[in-house]
């Protein structure tokens, strides 16, 4: 665990007042950059889908928002449309999707919290339960996948 992480988290959490599920904020994401081969850092949105578990844990449980200029990465499955026009109540600079395969864990501190782009489980509950839907199906996917015999 990073000290200064865990800093951020609890002098952060003192103040909030609100619960950031259902919630998409900008972060830094670390990704792994195949030209330059290097992992690099790049602002991401992420939609939290889960507080941080137990006393000491600081990373959120999120699923990152991509605009996937190539549709060969799209997966019509479980990936959930954001169109930036329809969403008015959404600071979104382009069209994208929500991954609902590609969960993650991320550290408070990578979260900017200050600027949420939207509160989708408020704002937009059907695009939520859409998410939270197609989320699910993953996740048994993976349990029925898990469980074959070899």
């Amino acid at each position: 665990m990073h000290v200064i992480s865990f800093f951020f988290f609890l002098e952060y959490n003192k103040d909030m007042k609100t619960n950031v599920i259902g919630k998409i904020y900008p972060s830094y994401f670390v990704y792994y950059n195949a030209k330059q081969k290097k992992e690099r850092i790049k602002s991401r949105p992420v939609l939290i889908i889960a507080d941080p578990i137990g006393k000491k844990d600081t990373e959120y449980t999120v699923l990152p928002l991509s605009t996937l200029s190539r549709n060969e990465f799209h997966n019509d499955e479980y990936d959930v449309a954001l169109d930036a026009a329809k969403l008015t109540k959404a600071e979104l600079d382009a069209d994208c999707y929500i991954r609902t395969h590609k969960r993650t864990t991320i550290y408070a501190s990578n979260i900017d919290f200050k600027k949420c782009i939207v509160d989708l489980k408020r704002e937009y509950p059907g695009i939520y339960r859409d998410v939270l839907k197609k989320m699910t199906a993953f996740d048994q996917f993976i349990t029925k996948t898990a469980r074959r015999r070899p």
